[in-house]
């Protein structure tokens, strides 16, 4: 199916921006709505004007970026990278997607036959889309705290509402990436092995404002971890450890007297308190109490701000042949997954990839090999393909003269003869060998 139109659905975190990149290079003569949300900067000005920045000639068939719902959530200064406002919390402000805004949504979903969707963030615009638009769209999305963020999580007397079950099973096709077993930071990117060197070099190279929005989510989420061990400090007294932490922050931020304040702190003072937090605290055996934000933190040290979950960037692996591929063989039927939590029985197509933990391993490195591929060479989206993958189909696209498809394979090494000293025998010259690449 080759007409169809495309839907994506960001929070551009730092593992977004590079998602995005890798569709709105491969996403080329579709019409393309942009959903974007949350925190507390305008992220549709974000967008428009990394837009702009990097991908101006693609302008003209992004036809819309709407605002999926604004929040107090921090955002640190990376939205001025763009030259994005922040806003203005006097006021009050929408959890969900505006009414103007879903219907400007709703209008551009109308016209299209056939939609394919990449949800990289909680898709709360979901509940605003009328049940006629939403069971035209087919869609590939990262799961496991996504769908727990609106579903799972959901408790009576909060503002999301359980509507949102219904309509999920309304879409055409799903294919779901769950990992609720490697999730956190057991799949990163970051410049370590040659093929992710690649990815960074490429992203200093030609996008570096991404790079510095990367080192200011990871300095970002540091003073989160800070922040969260202060808030806790008065109230954590389960074991020795506990205790060490709250002395080591009573030491290190004296002049604290609130925990919003730690936003406030430079990036040198932060990486410094978090290399003394390391050095101090790597051997405890109670830090296992918060195994995942140490890792983290340890990962953002070591790289110098260079890395990245590797979670929406797997899912956009996912349209290569390779990825689709490899992951068949993790593919289950959705509608026992979706039952098992409260939703009714879909309408179209779910397809759940489940990557489990003897697994993650060789997924995870042959989805970043995947990412840098996309990356390095000019691909096409040129159809929708079939159940059970409701993904794409790909084509490579030779440009100046022909750029050859990377692969991740040795080359062989072709080397000189050394001159020998000795005089030969004159004899007939023979063509030169083809060697086959």
């Amino acid at each position: 199916m080759t007409d169809f139109s495309v839907l994506i659905s960001t929070d551009l975190e730092s593992d977004d921006f590079l998602a995005v990149i890798l569709l709105l290079k491969t996403i080329k003569d579709k019409d393309i709505c942009i959903v974007v949300g949350e925190g507390n900067y305008n992220k549709v000005e974000l967008m428009n004007n990394f837009i702009y920045t990097y991908f101006a000639a693609r302008k003209d068939k992004i036809k819309l970026v709407l605002h999926g719902g604004k929040s107090t959530k921090k955002y640190e200064d990376i939205g001025s990278l763009f030259g994005a406002s922040p806003y203005n919390y006097h006021e009050p402000h929408e959890g969900e997607m505006t009414e103007p805004d879903a219907k400007q949504l709703n209008e551009f979903l109308s016209k299209k036959n056939n939609v394919l969707a990449y949800f990289l963030k909680p898709p709360r615009e979901l509940v605003k889309i009328e049940d006629k638009n939403i069971e035209k769209i087919s869609v590939l999305m990262y799961g496991s705290f996504n769908l727990n963020f609106l579903v799972l999580d959901y408790k009576e007397g909060d503002t999301f509402p359980p509507i949102f079950k219904e309509k999920f099973c309304k879409l055409k096709a799903v294919t779901y990436l769950d990992r609720q077993s490697t999730v956190g930071r057991d799949d990163i990117i970051a410049p370590r092995t040659s093929n992710e060197r690649q990815i960074y070099d490429y992203l200093n190279r030609e996008y570096p404002l991404v790079m510095s929005a990367i080192q200011k989510w990871n300095k970002k989420s540091l003073r989160e971890t800070l922040e969260r061990f202060y808030t806790s400090k008065d109230e954590i007294d389960k074991n020795n450890t506990d205790k060490k932490i709250r002395e080591f922050l009573v030491t290190e931020l004296p002049e604290i007297t609130v925990p919003s304040e730690i936003m406030g702190i430079d990036d040198e003072r932060i990486l410094n308190i978090f290399g003394r937090f390391v050095k101090k605290f790597s051997k405890e055996d109670a830090m296992d109490n918060y195994e995942k934000r140490f890792i983290m933190v340890k990962e953002i040290l070591e790289t110098n701000s260079n890395q990245m979950c590797n979670a929406d960037t797997f899912v956009v692996s996912l349209l290569t042949s390779e990825m689709q591929n490899f992951c068949k063989s993790f593919a289950v039927d959705g509608e026992e997954f979706f039952k098992k939590i409260g939703f009714m029985t879909p309408h179209g197509n779910m397809m759940i990839i489940k990557i489990d933990d003897k697994d993650k391993t060789k997924a995870s490195t042959l989805s970043k090999e995947n990412v840098l591929d996309l990356l390095m060479n000019d691909y096409t989206i040129i159809a929708m393909s079939s159940v059970p993958f409701m993904t794409v189909a790909m084509t490579p696209m030779e440009v100046g003269g022909g750029k050859k498809k990377l692969k991740n394979k040795k080359k062989r090494k072709i080397t000189k003869r050394r001159k020998s000293t000795k005089r030969r025998r004159p004899t007939k010259r023979r063509r030169p060998t083809k060697i086959r690449k």
